[in-house]
């Protein structure tokens, strides 16, 4: 078995065909579900494994034929990742509409229909109109939707950074 690191997370193994032999595999009997390939890979990584694996690395192995029947083997190391997802900590939702006369619909619509006062921040920003709307007004959600387009994927920092703030109001 001749073996070759060929930087800190690639290792290269070859195995001749005697030795492919030795483990009762051969390039075209390699599977991931295989118990003879299981073995033979495991003690491949016993023997190549000084110093050179963590416990806690994920391993990808790939496999490529020799002309005499052995094969090569290529071992990738890569620390296991943390994936984390970022969570929003506000539920502000936006309304979003190209028409102040909408706008100021949705408003009196709202105000008419609401017992308790909310503040929301009216902007203006690329010939588009934003309310900033707090989850007490989603109860409303089907009014602002008669107006126009109601969503929580508008950046609200985006909003707030290059839009024109016209004021705030609450309903």
């Amino acid at each position: 078995m001749n073996y070759e690191s060929l930087n800190d997370n690639v290792m290269l193994v070859e195995l001749s065909k005697e030795e492919m032999n030795q483990f009762h595999i051969t390039y075209d009997s390699l599977d991931c579900d295989n118990q003879l390939t299981e073995t033979a890979i495991r003690k491949i990584l016993n023997e190549i494994s000084q110093d050179k694996i963590k416990a806690n690395n994920k391993i990808t192995v790939e496999a490529l034929p020799t002309d005499d029947g052995g094969c090569f083997f290529i071992f990738t190391f890569s620390v296991k990742t943390h994936r984390y997802k970022v969570k929003k900590t506000d539920n502000d939702f936006f309304f979003k509409t190209d028409n102040i006369n909408s706008v100021l619909d949705t408003i009196l619509s709202v105000q008419r229909r609401s017992d308790v006062k909310t503040p929301c921040k009216i902007f203006e920003m690329n010939k588009d109109f934003y309310l900033q709307l707090s989850p007490k007004h989603k109860r409303f959600y089907p009014i602002f939707k008669e107006y126009g387009l109601v969503s929580n994927s508008f950046s609200k920092e985006i909003i707030n950074e290059h839009g024109k703030l016209l004021g705030e109001i609450a309903f």
